[in-house]
């Protein structure tokens, strides 16, 4: 496994980053900490920051990218590591390869079947 950075994960880290930053300096200001201990005692506040800390989590877990090492090709001996073309993340492996299928449509990238026309072929390659 090699780790990949992209240009949008440093943007995902940053805002991670900018969140651990406003906690800390969060604790050592007494009257931001109360008007969000007001924010956090709320049912809405506490409902609205579990769904923005969800996405974040989402967001962090699909900014973890690497490449899969590839097996030695058979009768070549060498101690070089080949890597996968493809780039998986951590969200890819968690959701066990949703993104490995062919996409016609974005409208429902989750779902399970597709409602769309499309021409298919039998066995003897007539539509």
């Amino acid at each position: 496994m090699k780790p990949v950075l992209l240009w949008s994960d440093a943007l995902i880290f940053m805002l991670v980053l900018a969140l651990i930053v406003f906690f800390y300096k969060l604790r050592e200001d007494p009257l931001n900490r109360e008007r969000w201990a007001q924010v956090f005692s709320s049912r809405l506040g506490m409902v609205a920051f579990t769904v923005i800390l969800t996405y974040v989590g989402i967001a962090l877990l699909d900014s973890l990218h690497f490449r899969r090492a590839l097996d030695a090709p058979e009768g070549i001996q060498t101690d070089e590591i080949f890597y996968d073309n493809k780039v998986t993340s951590f969200f890819d492996v968690l959701t066990q390869g949703m993104g490995d299928r062919f996409e016609r449509t974005y409208s429902a990238p989750f779902a399970l079947l597709s409602f769309e026309k499309k021409n298919m072929k039998d066995e003897l390659g007539r539509n």
